[in-house]
């Protein structure tokens, strides 16, 4: 998916969001989940979402997926996993 045809995607539900929420709060607020906040691809798609709710007058919510990870005892990200 290219990055125009998500903008326009996102653009599209973010209008939809504060349609609907015009009708109950004074600032309608819009969520972004993302899987990570350093990733190219989802700081484009997190500048997009800003720039979309501020000409809304929308509030962004915005968050990022678990960054932390787990090993067993003995193994690190170097050793690989476990089979």
């Amino acid at each position: 998916m290219s990055f125009h045809t998500t903008t326009i995607r996102l653009s599209l539900i973010a209008a939809s969001v504060a349609a609907a929420g015009f009708a109950h709060a004074a600032e309608p607020v819009i969520g972004l989940i993302t899987k990570t906040e350093t990733n190219p691809f989802f700081v484009k798609m997190k500048e997009g979402a800003e720039a979309e709710a501020k000409k809304l007058g929308a509030k962004l919510l915005s968050g990022a997926g678990l960054t932390k990870h787990f090993f067993y005892p003995g193994f690190t990200a170097g050793t690989g996993g476990l089979l």
